[in-house]
């Protein structure tokens, strides 16, 4: 079990945040939101254990040109962000293995909440120059979010009710590998880690809503898939070892 858990990179410094903020001030929350680096680091410790399927996957592509910015571009631009997130969401290509097979199920591949990420950031660096149309672009983009959101959650939280999440409640020799239920919950994680990524990167979606683009709780949102998935997880792993490194 010690060789199979040993030095996990959680438990070594985090980088330093590349975008650091306050802590959130809703005290309504369900889950206390953190700066989303800490998350993100969290997270980095279960990638590795999520392996490549060797079933065939289809390869995902980069978000294809920006929109014409004409009188129907806000029209199209809705039509597009809500096909992208439909798409984000949709079934993977090809067969799926035992190993991670759920209900009959895939989880996410890794990438999509790259390219949904990158597919709007495109959009949003190319109206730069254009105050009023950034701010229209912003209020597109609260419904495709709140729904991708919505359907995240509706996915997650069955898996992290589900006895199997946190059996067994770490890997070890005999269960090296993600059971599907962490499997399908890690690739939620990983995909809200992915968009928020892109969102750090143009400054979108933060703690502190300096632009007035009104998604802070699309961040909150994804924030709290990464922490309710991965806490447990790291929880399960430290009381594995605690009785081990106590005897020592």
């Amino acid at each position: 079990m010690i060789n199979a858990l040993k030095t996990p990179s959680f438990f070594r410094p985090a980088s330093r945040p590349s975008s650091p903020g306050p802590a959130p001030s809703r005290p309504d929350s369900a889950v206390g939101f953190e700066r989303v680096a800490r998350p993100l680091n969290k997270l980095s410790s279960f990638s590795a254990l999520r392996k490549p399927s060797p079933a065939p996957v289809a390869k995902e592509t980069n978000p294809s040109s920006t929109l014409v910015q004409d009188g129907s571009y806000m029209e199209m631009l809705s039509l597009k962000l809500s096909e992208s997130v439909s798409k984000a969401l949709a079934q993977p290509a090809g067969p799926a293995t035992a190993a991670e097979q759920l209900n009959g199920r895939r989880p996410f591949p890794q990438g999509r909440g790259t390219t949904l990420g990158n597919l709007i950031a495109s959009e949003i660096k190319a109206a730069q120059d254009n105050s009023h149309l950034l701010r229209a672009i912003y209020r597109t983009l609260q419904r495709p979010l709140s729904v991708l959101v919505t359907n995240l959650s509706g996915a997650l939280m069955p898996l992290l009710t589900s006895p199997a999440f946190l059996t067994p409640p770490a890997p070890g020799p005999g269960s090296p590998n993600p059971n599907p239920t962490q499997l399908h919950a890690l690739s939620i994680a990983q995909f809200s880690a992915e968009l928020l990524q892109v969102f750090d990167d143009i400054g979108l979606a933060q703690e502190v809503d300096t632009r007035g683009d009104g998604l802070r709780h699309i961040r909150e949102g994804l924030v709290s898939f990464i922490n309710r998935t991965v806490q447990p997880l790291i929880g399960g792993i430290k009381s594995e070892l605690n009785p081990m490194l106590d005897s020592l």
